[in-house]
């Protein structure tokens, strides 16, 4: 895991995706996606990819890639798509591990990672943003309590409701969940959706106050058991 990665969005756009399962024919009725084969899905998510993404931005693919996982078509597949693809690594993603631990198969993309943590900046925007990125959804990730946002994948959508009830700031940027909807995601589309979620104040102002309310729940359960 990195800790020191950080992505200036006055200089690059930032992009965030998850379980693409290209060429994966049985995904194609498993979630009921609107594609008539692998070749078709393929040629949609290249397109909705290319249109968007440019030379210079970045894109964390949070796992479930490519079934299958051949080096020659993950080779091909970053050769076709625009960008900086950086891989975290799902259940699915078969990789070939090297002495130094990193997936071969996955070198042709500029990170290849198990779970990441990065720090998102930007002036302009007044944005100073860390993330935990996995493809599993968690409890508890770093700096949670101070306002950093979990992103997973996955779970192809089914966590979408409790996501959305629980006040964590966590959301599912699979492509069939209910936020991506079959796109990938802006950076901007994300905080302001975690925005819209808090209330429209600082995520961690918003964070302190939910560990503060827990607190007071916490101790007046307590003082109950007492009496």
């Amino acid at each position: 895991m990195k800790w020191n990665q950080e992505i200036d969005l006055d200089k690059h756009n930032l992009w965030f995706t998850a379980d693409l399962h290209l060429f994966h024919a049985n995904i194609l009725w498993m979630n009921n996606r609107p594609f008539k084969d692998c070749d078709e899905m393929w040629e949609y998510f290249k397109n909705e990819w290319n249109s968007k993404v440019k030379p210079d931005d970045y894109v964390f693919i949070l796992g479930e890639v490519l079934w299958g996982s051949q080096a020659s078509r993950l080779a091909a597949m970053a050769e076709s798509l625009s960008g900086h693809i950086c891989i975290v690594l799902g259940n699915h993603d078969k990789e070939k591990t090297g002495l130094n631990g990193k997936g071969r198969n996955f070198d042709v993309f500029e990170s290849c990672e198990r779970a990441d943590l990065i720090r998102v900046k930007s002036k302009t925007l007044g944005v100073d943003q860390l993330i935990y990125l996995s493809h599993y959804p968690a409890l508890s990730w770093p700096q949670k309590g101070r306002g950093s946002i979990m992103l997973h994948g996955h779970v192809h959508g089914s966590l979408d409701e409790i996501n959305e009830q629980l006040p964590d700031l966590r959301v599912d940027v699979g492509v069939d969940g209910k936020l991506a909807n079959m796109h990938i995601l802006s950076f901007e589309e994300i905080y302001e959706y975690m925005l819209h979620k808090a209330g429209d104040i600082p995520l961690a102002q918003y964070m302190q106050n939910i560990y503060a309310e827990s607190k007071k729940e916490d101790s007046a359960l307590k003082d109950k058991v007492v009496l």
